[in-house]
């Protein structure tokens, strides 16, 4: 409940498709993280590293 205001804008941003958030499964299992537990506009991608190297790769993502 503290981060409130921060979840709230998170979730505008990805309404209005500015952002897309995304979380790693692999880290969610080794920290006891359930998909269930996250909020609705938050996905998940199988392993967070190979996701970043196909978004450089495929997507012309730029790291910074």
């Amino acid at each position: 409940h503290k981060n409130q205001s921060v979840m709230d804008m998170a979730a505008r941003l990805s309404a209005f498709e500015l952002v897309d958030i995304r979380v790693c499964r692999t880290w969610m299992d080794g920290n006891g993280v359930d998909e269930s537990d996250l909020p609705p506009f938050v996905t998940t991608v199988p392993y967070g590293p190979a996701e970043i190297e196909r978004l450089l790769e495929q997507q012309n993502y730029v790291y910074f």
